[in-house]
């Protein structure tokens, strides 16, 4: 890290930042030093390898790509920006372009994020589903996906080995629903 920063490189290439208050402050209050070795740039930069792709991939060694999602189902899909009735909940942002990047590195690998339950007019319901109306990110580029109760690496697996891996992981009161 101190040999890339003396070289004139920088720990994280960065668009904006989203987080409490508290985080905001701690930004505010890095030396110099620190802050210079974020460095603030343009979505385009970030999101892409196209422009630059020998540097941008060197500097992407081992990168990993976190995000988080609504709803994931027992293939591997991820549904991030909306619901399946077609309402739009957020923008797709770079979440899909980070996915695909992770695919294309030859050591990325793409983390999202998921509550396994969401609570709705008093009822629990999984956000581990079998199918789900509306995707984001297709099964094709499945990678990691973890809940509260672990961890399941799905990229290269087979279906059978992707339903068992997020069978694992999902609240207990909705396995065997979803085993049948």
């Amino acid at each position: 890290c101190l040999d890339a920063l003396r070289k004139g490189g920088h720990v994280a290439h960065a668009c904006f930042f989203l987080g409490p208050r508290r985080f905001y402050e701690n930004l505010r209050h890095l030396s110099l030093t620190d802050r210079e070795q974020i460095c603030m740039t343009a979505i385009s930069y970030v999101n892409h390898l196209f422009g630059d792709e020998e540097l941008k991939r060197l500097q992407r060694k081992a990168a990993r790509f976190i995000n988080t999602g609504l709803i994931v189902t027992l293939s591997g899909a991820v549904a991030s920006d909306g619901l399946e009735d077609g309402r739009v909940l957020s923008g797709v942002g770079g979440q899909y372009n980070f996915v695909a990047m992770a695919h294309e590195l030859d050591d990325g690998r793409s983390i999202i994020m998921i509550r396994s339950t969401k609570e709705d007019d008093g009822k629990t319901f999984s956000n581990i589903r079998w199918n789900y109306g509306h995707i984001t990110i297709p099964r094709h580029l499945r990678d990691v996906v973890v809940t509260e109760y672990g961890v399941a690496d799905l990229r290269g697996r087979t279906d059978e080995e992707v339903i068992s891996a997020l069978l694992e992981i999902a609240d207990s009161r909705f396995q065997d629903g979803l085993l049948k």
